[in-house]
Parts: structure tokens; C-alpha cells; sequence
């Protein structure tokens, strides 16, 4: 299950466990085995259950960020969901689209970015940030990453 998740972030692991336990019990038996850890994952973590759970790292951002640089955010996020790696170019592209009225835009995409790493969302990488927790990932790439074509295949 850890290994599906990407790392051990408790919330993520007990609510991997929940599910489980809530399968067995629905079934009569308190019997799962391994090849079960993927419908699981898909089906509970990523399904509408998995969602509700989710939302709150989402509501939280907003809330940490306030509204000017939490579209910022979610630009950020979904870049790096579906890109697999947010790059320093795909940084530098994603902030020509953003003015701010209090601060840089460069000091704005340090803020959001230092924010990101202290929740768990991101970590640094070899060739710039990468998800931490594959969970979040996933459901950031299901919840917003449909549309999203990459900041350096744009067409601009």
C-alpha cells in the first residue's frame, strides 16, 4: 500500500486502511490480498469517497494562500500532476500570465512553492519538483489535468 501511495503521509495510510477494512467487512471476511491494492486505490481512494477526503488540501491552500495566489497554485499543481516534473522553464512560462499588486511574480511562485513543500504536496527532484505522495498526484492529474496541456507545448 506504501508502495502505491509514494511516501507515508498518515492521513493517506489510514485512509488506506479505512477502505480496506470497510471492503473486508462488506464482504464477510476479513481476508485482502495484494493484487486488491490497486481497485482500491482506484476505485476508493481515487473514487468520489477518496474525493470528499481529498478536498481539504485543496480548501486549505486556498486558505493559506488567499485567493490571489491560489490560481497560481492550482496552475502549478496541475503542471506538475501532468507533467510528471515542474521545471524551472515551466515555472518561469506559467508566471508570464500573472501580475500581482503587492510583490513580484518571481517572489509570489517562491511563496506558492516554499507553501507546496512545507503541506507535502511537492519536493524538490533532480530536474525541478516532483509530487511527493502519488495519491495526490493522481487526484490532482483526475481533478484538473483533462484539459491541461502542458505550459511548454502551448501554442502562445
Amino acid at each position: 500500500m506504501v508502495k502505491r501511495l509514494g511516501c507515508c503521509i498518515p492521513h493517506h495510510v489510514q485512509m488506506f486502511f479505512a477502505h480496506v477494512y470497510d471492503r473486508c467487512k462488506r464482504r464477510g471476511r476479513m481476508e485482502f490480498y495484494p493484487d486488491e491494492v490497486n481497485d482500491i486505490y482506484e476505485s476508493e481512494m481515487l473514487g468520489i469517497r477518496g474525493h470528499s477526503e481529498l478536498t481539504h488540501y485543496e480548501d486549505r491552500l486556498k486558505l493559506v494562500l488567499g485567493p490571489e495566489l491560489f490560481t497560481l497554485a492550482l496552475e502549478v499543481l496541475t503542471e506538475t500532476a501532468v507533467s510528471g516534473c515542474l521545471t524551472r522553464q515551466a515555472l518561469v512560462a506559467l508566471q508570464k500570465g500573472y501580475e500581482f499588486e503587492e510583490r513580484s511574480t518571481v517572489s509570489a511562485a517562491e511563496e506558492i512553492l516554499r507553501v507546496l513543500e512545507h503541506d507535502g504536496y511537492i519536493k524538490a527532484g533532480r530536474d525541478g519538483y516532483v509530487f511527493e505522495s502519488y495519491l495526490l498526484q493522481d487526484w490532482w492529474k483526475k481533478r484538473y489535468g483533462y484539459f491541461h496541456v502542458p505550459v511548454l507545448e502551448r501554442g502562445v
